[in-house]
Formats: C-alpha cells, sequence, structure tokens
C-alpha cells in the first residue's frame, strides 16, 4: 500500500513539473525563422528590408537568361521601394553586359528610357518581327532598335517594380514612347489599368546571333534589297551589274546572320530616303524591297 502511494505522488508531481518544464523550453528555444530573417536584413532608410511581412519574401522565378527560358521577374521587384522621378536622359552606363561588342553605345541613349505601353488581345497570334507568333501571356517587349533576342530589364519608375524580358518585336510607333509590353509584363509592372508609365531599360545580354561588327546603329538603318543568292560570288556579279546601271547608288554586297547574299542599296537612316531609292529602281523595272540592315 505503502508502495502504490508513493508511486502516486511520484507520478503527480510529473504531471505538475511538465508545464513548468515547457514553459522553460520555450523561453530559450529561437525566435521563429521569419523574425529572425527579417531581423538579419541590412537596413534601408532607418527600416529593415522586410519590415512589415509576416514571412520573408519568396524566391524569384527563373531569370530566363539562359536560352530556352524566357523570363522571369527580377528579386528587386519584391521589395516595395518608394517612386522614383520621372527618368530623363541616362547614359549607357547603364548598359551593363561587360561582353558588350559595340562601340556607339551612345545610339541607345533616346531609346533606354521613356514611356512604356503594352499590346494584347489585337495582335495576339499575329507574327512579331522575328518571326515569333505573339503571345500576350508571354514576357517579351517590342523596341524600336534593340537587337532582336536582346534580353532587358524594365523597372517601372512609378513603383519600382521591374520585370526581365526578351525583345522579339518592334515597335512602339507612337511618338515619345519607348517600349510595347505584352500583357503578361504589364501585370507584372502593374501598368494594365493606367496604359502606360514611365519606364528604364537596362541591357542584360546581348543575342548570339548579333552582328557587332556593324554597329547598333545598323539596328535602326534601313537598306533596299535587289536580289538574294546562296553564293558570294554570284551576289557580286549581280551587284557590278546593277552598279553600272544606276551610277547615283551606291551598292554593296551583305549578309545578315543565318541569311543568304544580298544585293542592297543603302545603308539609309531615314526610312524616306531607302523609299526614294527603291521607287527610282522600281520605275527602271528592278523589283526590290526595304527592310531593316539588321534586325
Amino acid at each position: 500500500m505503502e508502495t502504490a502511494l508513493l508511486r502516486l505522488d511520484f507520478l503527480s508531481s510529473r504531471i505538475v513539473l511538465l508545464p513548468l518544464l515547457i514553459l522553460l523550453a520555450g523561453c530559450t528555444a529561437q525566435a521563429p525563422y521569419w523574425e529572425r530573417y527579417r531581423a538579419a536584413q541590412p537596413q534601408d532608410g532607418g527600416e529593415a528590408a522586410g519590415a512589415g511581412a509576416a514571412s520573408p519574401a519568396a524566391p524569384a522565378p527563373d531569370s530566363g537568361l539562359d536560352e530556352g527560358n524566357t523570363a522571369g521577374i527580377v528579386p528587386a521587384a519584391l521589395s516595395a521601394r518608394p517612386p522614383r522621378p520621372a527618368p530623363g536622359r541616362q547614359t549607357t552606363s547603364r548598359v551593363l553586359d561587360p561582353a558588350n561588342p559595340f562601340d556607339d553605345l551612345s545610339v541607345l541613349d533616346p531609346y533606354l528610357d521613356g514611356i512604356a505601353s503594352w499590346y494584347g488581345p489585337g495582335f495576339h497570334g499575329e507574327a512579331t518581327a522575328n518571326g515569333e507568333i505573339y503571345n500576350q501571356y508571354g514576357l517579351t517587349a517590342a523596341h524600336p532598335m534593340l537587337p532582336l533576342g536582346t534580353k532587358i530589364e524594365v523597372e517601372n519608375l512609378n513603383n519600382g517594380r521591374k520585370v526581365w524580358l526578351r525583345v522579339n518585336d518592334r515597335g512602339p510607333y507612337k511618338k515619345g514612347r519607348v517600349l510595347d509590353l505584352s500583357k503578361l509584363a504589364a501585370e507584372r509592372l502593374g501598368i494594365v489599368d493606367e496604359g502606360t508609365a514611365p519606364v528604364t531599360i537596362r541591357v542584360l545580354r546581348w543575342p548570339e546571333t548579333i552582328d557587332a561588327a556593324l554597329g547598333l546603329r545598323a539596328y535602326t538603318q534601313f537598306v533596299v534589297q535587289v536580289v538574294s543568292r546562296p553564293e558570294a560570288a554570284d551576289a557580286e556579279a549581280r551587284r557590278q551589274g546593277i552598279a553600272a546601271r544606276f551610277p547615283g547608288l551606291a551598292f554593296l554586297v551583305d549578309r545578315p546572320p543565318g541569311g543568304q547574299f544580298s544585293v542592297i542599296a543603302g545603308p539609309y537612316d531615314d526610312e524616306r530616303a531607302a523609299r526614294a531609292a527603291a521607287l527610282r529602281l522600281q520605275q527602271n523595272g528592278v523589283t526590290c524591297l526595304i527592310r531593316s540592315y539588321r534586325k
């Protein structure tokens, strides 16, 4: 009987001590992960980068910089930042590609800052400038002169959001605009409802098919193509023949990356000059077409 009572007292004491032990263990345990994560963030303007969030920011999707992927949100876009002032003329120091092959980056100055718009349903399913079918749910953009295939970072200066995109089309064609976004890109940047927003563009990577020998100006120029041949000797013979007929026009043999040898007149900085040359050729029975010097 006494042994049974002793055992009961021992069990009762363990039951009483158990909550106390749990309480003590809770006092010595580490703070939850998200609190330690937030406390470890660098200070920015007197506040932690993650302040106000119940949990750390989720990792960003694949950047899309590897071939086969298109784009993803820039990690910085996940942190709230105060709006930046509307863009003015910027220098090309923001073109950060260390392997940049061009000597004439100043050509980019007017095309890196300005107003972006977006295009969607009316063009969905149509061919883009590089031959792809436009998908408004892809992360792509149309730019006036960046080589097709260039990977860029776009920042909405009204809210600080950023997105990585691939240039696969030409445009916009409205004066004062420097970029046309896919609908998905516009959603990521938060400009679908407004329709437009001031943006700044940074080049992340040039395409592998780039023609660096001609420089960036070639991507804003026009030529009049007269004939295209698979053999260089044949194209040169045709060039000499047509040059003799039109001594006032400059002809050369051009071969775009992946293309055939073409006899062209130009290049011309102004499309109107290219049209004038084409009209002269057509009036004299020469079939021709106007195209971009480089896409």
